[in-house]
């Protein structure tokens, strides 16, 4: 997860050191990825958040796909004093699909922070671990954040639960508008032939409603992609 607008105190050397040496040593590849995921792991535990925002998020880029990651991630995501970094946690977990952090998936639903509930809902579907439908389907159900709810919807539809779409269209409607962008954007990262005509008449119906002029330009740039991609037909935006 990233941000323009922070600055980011990058882990001194490491990125540029993998960098330079797998390019002067490709047969070594896998053995200097392990020196490298293993030098990352230990700065998770920095007294600077912000390294470990961006350490967290490099495990998920690269570095192979190690089992001693996925515990340090798994931990992270459950003990971490900032929730940027949980998120963080999450999503790499998922980008990189550790089955063996589902449990601490499970128990980051219930995350005192919405996104990080919300990532670690996306990041269940990603693993594909065994029920994870029916624990965000029991977190659903006392959740009261309407970022949270939208992710753990996609997240359902991901795990083959087609029947919340209505429920992620809903959420165009939401007062906040972070929700109407993020729900507009998680359509369009679903966006299919069978859907494509359903999501474009739900984002002009939405854009006619919307009155915040840099949302309205959001929506207007997705019908843009919808029309030259996916539909045959002129969309007719006002």
């Amino acid at each position: 997860m990233t941000s323009q607008n922070r600055q980011i105190v990058r882990p001194p050397n490491i990125f540029s050191q993998y960098k330079s040496l797998v390019a002067g040593y490709p047969s070594k590849k896998r053995s200097v990825e392990i020196a490298v995921a293993k030098d990352l792991v230990k700065i998770l535990r920095d007294k600077r958040p912000l390294n470990r925002v961006d350490v967290a998020e490099l495990l998920g880029q690269s570095y192979g796909k190690y089992g001693y990651v996925a515990a340090a991630l798994s931990k992270v995501l459950l003990t971490d004093t900032s929730w940027l970094v949980r998120v963080c946690a999450a999503e790499s977990i998922g980008l990189k699909k550790y089955y063996q952090s589902a449990p601490a998936l499970r128990k980051a639903l219930n995350d005192k922070h919405q996104v990080v509930r919300g990532y670690s809902a996306e990041a269940m579907a990603r693993v594909g671990s065994a029920l994870a439908s029916k624990y965000i389907v029991r977190r659903l159900q006392v959740e009261h954040s309407s970022y949270a709810k939208l992710k753990m919807y996609a997240a359902l539809y991901d795990l083959g639960e087609k029947k919340v779409f209505p429920d992620i269209i809903k959420m165009l409607k939401n007062t906040q508008k972070a929700v109407r962008t993020n729900t507009a954007a998680i359509l369009m990262d679903r966006v299919d032939k069978r859907n494509a005509e359903l999501i474009s008449s739900c984002l002009v119906e939405a854009l006619r409603r919307e009155s915040e002029p840099y949302i309205r330009r959001i929506f207007r740039g997705y019908l843009k992609e919808l029309e030259d991609v996916h539909c045959k037909r002129d969309i007719r935006i006002k």
